[in-house]
């Protein structure tokens, strides 16, 4: 199967990224720069990494129907 590519640019220059892929150019230079381990995170830590960012939506929606 063949895989579609699209063109992205950026300061550095021009770089293919899979057509279906949600990054762009500089995520892409960031992987091939930065190899990581290929270790996946633990899914407590993900789910608990999503409680810290919603709690901050919480707040400010509390906030906003107290000026209400």
């Amino acid at each position: 199967m063949k895989e579609y590519m699209r063109l992205e640019s950026d300061s550095i220059g021009t770089m293919e990224v899979p057509e279906d892929a949600y990054y762009g150019v500089q995520a892409l230079r960031a992987k091939e720069n930065f190899p990581i381990t290929g270790t996946r995170l633990h899914p407590v830590f993900i789910k608990n990494l999503a409680k810290i960012k919603r709690h901050p939506r919480r707040c400010r929606h509390q906030r906003q129907h107290e000026h209400e």
